[in-house]
C-alpha cells in the first residue's frame, strides 16, 4: 500500500514539474514599477550622447511624483514613470529602463508597445554583457508622430547580471521644442521558469517519503 501511494506521489510531482507551458516568469515595467532600484528585476538610468551605455548614471526617485528623474544640468532632464519614458529633443539626453538577469537563461524574450505623442523619437533594446560590458543592439524602431509600433527582441545565452536596457532617444531637432515629453513604454521581458522550482514539489513529496 505503501508503494502504490508512494508511486501515486511521484506521479502528480512529475505532472506538476513537466509541462512548460504557461511556466514563463513575466517582468513588466508597469506592474513591476518600483521606487526602490533593481526591485522586480527593474532599474532606472539615463545618460548623454557621449557616454557608453554601459556607463549611464541611476536616476534618482522622486516619492512626491512617483517617478525617476535623471538631470545632467543645463535643462536637459528626462524622467521615467510606471508608464513611460521622456526625452528631451536636441539635447541628446536618453532615458533607460532596464532589467537585470537574477540568473543564467539560455533564451529571454521581450516585447513591448511605443507610442509617440509627437516629434519623431527613436527607441532600442540593447543587451549589457555582465562579464566584458559589451553593448549589443537587439531592436530598434523609429515611430513617427501619433503612431504606436510594437518592439520585440529575443536574446540566448544570458548571463546572472546581464542587463536588457530599454532605451528612448531623440532625432536631434530643436533644443527644447518638446523638452521631457513623455512616450508611452509598456514592456516585458519573458523567462522560462527556474528548474530548481518546477522539481521542488517533486523534492518535497520524495522527501517526506524518506522521513517516514
Amino acid at each position: 500500500m505503501k508503494k502504490s501511494l508512494l508511486t501515486a506521489g511521484l506521479l502528480v510531482a512529475v505532472s506538476i514539474a513537466v509541462p512548460r507551458a504557461g511556466a514563463d516568469i513575466i517582468y513588466n515595467s508597469v506592474t513591476g514599477f518600483s521606487g526602490t532600484q533593481g526591485a522586480n528585476g527593474w532599474s532606472y538610468a539615463y545618460k548623454s550622447y557621449d557616454v557608453s551605455l554601459k556607463d549611464m548614471s541611476l536616476a534618482t526617485y522622486i516619492g512626491a511624483g512617483n517617478y525617476y528623474q535623471g538631470d545632467l544640468g543645463g535643462g536637459r532632464t528626462v524622467y521615467l514613470t510606471s508608464t513611460g519614458q521622456s526625452v528631451i529633443e536636441g539635447n541628446a539626453v536618453f532615458s533607460i529602463r532596464y532589467w537585470t538577469a537574477d540568473q543564467d537563461y539560455g533564451r529571454i524574450r521581450m516585447t513591448s508597445s511605443m507610442t509617440i505623442g509627437t516629434g519623431d523619437y527613436g527607441a532600442g533594446i540593447y543587451l549589457i554583457d555582465a562579464a566584458t560590458s559589451t553593448v549589443a543592439t537587439l531592436a530598434t524602431v523609429w515611430p513617427k508622430a501619433g503612431e504606436t509600433q510594437p518592439l520585440n527582441a529575443i536574446a540566448t545565452d544570458i548571463k546572472t547580471g546581464d542587463r536588457i536596457c530599454f532605451m528612448l532617444q531623440n532625432a536631434g531637432g530643436t533644443p527644447g521644442s518638446t523638452s521631457g515629453e513623455l512616450q508611452a513604454w509598456n514592456q516585458t521581458v519573458t523567462v522560462p521558469e527556474p528548474a530548481a522550482l518546477s522539481l521542488l514539489a517533486l523534492g518535497g513529496l520524495v522527501l517526506a517519503r524518506r522521513r517516514r
